[in-house]
């Protein structure tokens, strides 16, 4: 028998002891897939060093095919400078 994702939040506790549904009633559009999206995003813009693309699709259970599709929409040339710059520590500006 399946469950729906409220029964199923009800069983999962999220960090702090919130479960999904808690957080969906304080935020206004959140969804499953928004904390998903979210942990995609974390993985590869909020950390000084991001997690590799192969790594991060392993852990979210596709394939970096599949990672790309989906994720590889928040890539743009400002975010590729910075990247460059976080990786060497040379501004891709100072080059041109």
């Amino acid at each position: 028998m399946r469950r729906s994702i409220s029964e199923h939040a009800r069983s999962v506790e999220l960090v702090g002891g919130a479960s999904y549904l808690t957080m969906a009633a304080a935020t206004l559009g959140l969804t499953p897939y928004s904390l998903r999206h979210g942990y995609a995003w974390r993985g590869h813009k909020a950390y000084e060093r991001s997690i590799p693309v192969r790594d991060l699709a392993a852990l979210m259970g596709h394939n970096p095919a599949t990672h790309n599709r989906h994720y590889g929409k928040w890539t743009d040339e400002a975010g590729l400078e910075e990247a460059v710059a976080r990786a060497t520590g040379v501004s891709i500006s100072t080059l041109n």
